[in-house]
């Protein structure tokens, strides 16, 4: 009897032998889900629409310069919003709908809460291409354990909502939490998964 996977993370590069017959494996294990998590490297950032996910999976495309810390960040973010009680509840059909039979990419930033908005006005500026050809979101906001924003949390994290609101299609599906019990380098981190048909 095949065993069913929800949700598995594939990481690796394109490039290594193994890599597409590990992921056929995975897929054909009746995977729900699959997050397949790859450097965006020079000759993917020049033919992403040659990229076709299966309809069960998801490709992620991550900056290549800081490729290991930013993975780690998404699936730790990812996992928290399933996993840990968070402010607004995101489950894993949300997540599914917003990730599965796309392309896409994340980006994110980690700062002191007074410098968040800030920061990520200006990389939603710097990706503004991007973002805008994207029709899907997932913004996660995580305040680190021993930071006390229960009371600023909500507030905050409609300010961020907001920035990102100002750039998107209208028609773009878009869901948000906030977790506060992890243990981040600093204050504060925002990530955005943003993906495409």
């Amino acid at each position: 009897m095949i065993s069913k996977y929800d949700l598995v993370f594939l990481v690796g590069s394109i490039e290594d032998k193994y890599f597409w017959s590990v992921r056929e494996l995975i897929l054909s294990n009746n995977t729900d889900l699959l997050i397949t998590i790859v450097p965006d490297t020079l000759q993917l950032k020049h033919n992403k629409s040659s990229i076709k996910p299966h309809s069960t999976e998801s490709f992620l495309l991550i900056d290549n310069s800081n490729f290991s810390f930013i993975t780690i960040c998404v699936i730790q973010d990812i996992c928290s919003v399933l996993l840990l009680p968070t402010l607004i509840c995101i489950d894993y059909s949300d997540i599914k709908q917003a990730l599965i039979g796309r392309v896409g990419s994340a980006l994110f930033i980690e700062s002191r809460i007074k410098d968040s908005i800030k920061l990520f006005k200006k990389i939603l500026s710097e990706h503004l291409n991007d973002i805008i050809l994207s029709n899907s979101f997932i913004l996660i906001n995580s305040y680190d354990y021993t930071v006390d924003a229960s009371d600023a949390s909500f507030e905050h994290m409609e300010n961020i909502s907001e920035q990102l609101f100002s750039v998107i299609k209208e028609d773009s599906e878009a869901i948000w939490s906030s977790t506060d019990i992890q243990k981040l380098n600093t204050e504060f981190r925002v990530m955005l998964i943003f993906t495409k048909n």
